[in-house]
């Protein structure tokens, strides 16, 4: 997409892939893993799942590296949805990103820095965590504001503290002995009892622990060198991700046991605690607001980018000129920064704080994330077809590599939708009307009006 000229292209590979960690390393490795262990029969079943996560993530993978060597711009999934199946169907991508997605993810993301910014700095008011997730929220979009420069040098910064961060926790964990699971906190401890094995359950926690690595596509229009860096962004960086994963898994174990694995509920700060006892669970929540301001700038910074490539196609939809605002200089979408972050903040007490449970945050946006996943992989099979030549990095094993990833994302959004009808609350209600909301507007849109990009061009 254009900004008004010839886009500004900053960004190298180092950057984009301490982006996409700092997005993909999140709370879910320091909260799921008992739960997925015990969905599971042993150690090496646990680790093996989630190397299958990392192998699913990179079948994705190959399909964005196709696409954004094809479609070397900013805007991602609406790019590439919009040249396989038209205009319709990428504003109603757009729609959903812009209302559900990308607002209910920033939020959460917010809500659960605020419970672990709460432990180290207790505030005296009512929804703490909602206060700290805002403060969190309008800062770091600050720094984006500031550049792109000053949001990559923030990402690198946090990027590198947590990857120093979870060296260090895999290193306690892995040179100690087996202990008993000496909680941080008792009431967190469940029986311990080995839950039925469930593979389903484990492998849907351990995908959405993966979630994230598509953010990468959206900065495109920034990098230096886009056919080349894209693919090596996404294999280096779900690499690192993979590695980070099995070893953070493996020290879980060695350190309290299979049993005082599936015990915790607080994982990494029993392991911790079991050497340095209340000062570890001081350190793990630091580690745990570094790991999640990680990946809320990165967040931040990449979705801004889609939200200015929409703006930019469809002005009168989003609000107008001032969200197509960018400053040049600075190379930051500052209009479509600030239209995002009202919408998280909006989210983050209107859903965050009614609710209390950060949860609430993401069952209403799993069903449509996953399922523009499965409509990129048929965009890839239709884009090829199209122009099977014209792509600096080709998919390997074509269509097999799609159809699987599409395959993967369906069943996804299946689960999603389950789990939220079957835990229905008003975010459903909210959900269920943006939905069919975006369904109307993508039909009305006068055709002399419809986005014309010039990703036709590149096929």
């Amino acid at each position: 997409m254009t900004r008004g000229g010839e886009a500004a292209r900053h960004l190298g590979l180092f950057d984009t892939t301490a982006i996409l960690v700092g997005i993909i390393i999140g709370a879910s490795l320091f909260q799921s893993s008992p739960e997925i262990a015990a969905s599971l029969p042993d150690l090496p079943t646990l680790l093996f799942c989630w190397l299958l996560g990392g192998v699913i993530a990179w079948v994705g993978a190959l399909c964005y590296a196709e696409l954004g060597t094809r479609f070397p711009h900013g805007g991602g999934d609406y790019v590439y949805l919009r040249a396989a199946f038209g205009p319709r169907p990428a504003l109603y991508f757009a729609w959903t990103q812009l209302w559900l997605i990308r607002p209910g993810s920033s939020a959460f993301l917010a809500m659960v820095f605020g419970n672990y910014a709460q432990s180290l700095v207790s505030l005296r008011i009512p929804s703490p965590e909602i206060v700290w997730g805002a403060i969190a929220l309008v800062g770091l979009t600050g720094v984006n504001l500031l550049g792109l420069r000053e949001g990559v040098r923030t990402q690198r910064l946090l990027t590198g503290l947590k990857l120093l961060g979870i060296a260090a926790l895999i290193v306690i964990g892995l040179t100690g002995s087996p202990a008993a699971v000496v909680p941080a906190d008792a009431a967190a401890v469940n029986t311990g009892r080995q839950a039925p094995v469930d593979y389903s359950l484990a492998m849907i926690l351990i995908l959405y622990a993966y979630g994230g690595w598509n953010e990468v596509a959206y900065l495109a229009g920034d990098l230096r060198h886009a056919r080349q860096h894209i693919p090596l962004t996404l294999g280096v960086g779900l690499g690192i991700v993979t590695l980070v994963y099995l070893l953070t898994n493996w020290a879980y174990a060695a350190a309290l046991g299979w049993e005082g694995l599936i015990a915790s509920k607080a994982v990494a700060a029993d392991v911790l605690y079991a050497r340095f006892g209340a000062a570890g669970k001081l350190w793990m929540s630091g580690l745990l607001c570094l790991t999640l301001l990680g990946a809320m700038n990165g967040y931040l910074l990449a979705g801004a980018r889609f939200t200015a490539a929409f703006a930019e196609s469809q002005p009168w939809a989003v609000g107008g000129r001032w969200i197509r605002k960018w400053d040049r200089g600075r190379a930051a979408p500052s209009g479509a920064l600030l239209a995002q972050l009202l919408l998280a903040l909006a989210t983050l007490i209107g859903v965050g704080g009614w609710s209390g449970d950060p949860n609430r945050l993401v069952v209403f946006t799993a069903p449509p994330f996953w399922l523009g996943f499965v409509a990129i992989g048929a965009a890839l099979i239709v884009i090829r077809r199209r122009a099977p030549d014209a792509a600096a990095f080709r998919s390997p094993a074509f269509p097999i590599t799609p159809l699987a990833f599409s395959a993967v994302s369906a069943a996804m959004c299946w689960a999603g939708q389950r789990y939220a009808w079957e835990n229905s609350s008003p975010e459903m209600i909210w959900t269920l009307a943006m939905l069919a909301s975006g369904i109307v507007w993508a039909a009305w849109v006068p055709a002399e009006q419809l986005p014309r990009g010039e990703e036709s061009e590149l096929l």
